[in-house]
């Protein structure tokens, strides 16, 4: 047992207490102090640490990615690993206790429901996956974010539809999963808005429009005929029948 001055022990092995028996401890640190309970160095840099909180500390310096800095296995099959990429592997089930987090709700009648988180998620932006529960197909999207006066995340809104974009009530699994601080959604939703269906052209029609209108040539019609000449013998005034030959005395 180390006492509150006893110091650092180095290059110590543990060995069975010459008084332990098959109930009690075989070694045992009671650090009465205020530094940690356990800090175990190579050359001089910490390696492991247990504060005096029981909190502990593994500071691994590794130049693969792929070494594993935690490892738990149970006889020759590992349950749980952690590499230095932060890859975590566990064989069982992930079980989250906290309903807020994990969980189901059915919505109301409008199709609407809100989920509180117990605790705020920071200023990153959550990530949540949503599944409904019906036997008629429905879905379920994040319609809106609930943040406190400092910007961190506290809930999320669920909102629930059918096929026909009309409001359903059904019930909603719900998995939330926390970022980091600032993080923000990538990039932003393009709205698209559909264009009404052009006007069928009409041919001849100048105020069509020329994005639109058809490229068929417009309709040429035959020139209008010709009037018919005048009938020189129609167009002659008729000869007076009353009208004598001039006097053939008056000429002489």
């Amino acid at each position: 047992m180390l006492g509150e001055n006893d110091g650092q022990i180095a290059n110590a092995t543990s060995t069975i207490h010459p008084s332990a028996s098959s109930g009690s401890t075989s070694f045992l640190v009671d650090q009465k102090g205020s530094g940690s309970i356990l800090q175990l160095q190579a050359q001089g840099q910490d390696r492991f640490l247990v504060a005096t909180t029981g909190s502990v500390s593994i500071l691994a310096s590794t130049t693969m990615a792929t070494s594993s800095l935690l490892s738990v296995s149970n006889g020759p099959d590992q349950v749980f690993n952690i590499n230095a990429r932060g890859q975590l592997a566990v064989t069982g089930t992930i079980i989250i206790k906290n309903d807020s987090f994990a969980g189901s709700m059915a919505t109301d009648i409008n199709g609407m429901a809100e989920v509180d988180f117990a605790y705020d998620l920071g200023s990153g932006k959550p990530v949540i996956e949503l599944t409904p529960e019906a036997v008629d197909p429905v879905f379920a999207q994040v319609v809106g974010w609930k943040k406190d006066p400092s910007g961190n995340y506290i809930g999320f809104q669920i909102k629930t539809f059918n096929l026909s974009g009309a409001a359903v009530s059904t019930v909603v699994h719900y998995l939330v999963i926390g970022k980091q601080d600032g993080y923000a959604t990538n990039g932003e939703p393009v709205l698209q808005v559909a264009a009404p269906a052009p006007a069928p052209a009409v041919a001849g029609d100048s105020t069509a429009d020329p994005g639109t209108a058809s490229t068929t040539p417009d309709a040429v019609l035959p020139p209008d005929p010709a009037p018919a000449p005048a009938d020189p013998a129609a167009s002659a005034a008729p000869a007076d029948s009353t009208q004598t030959a001039p006097d053939a005395s008056i000429a002489q």
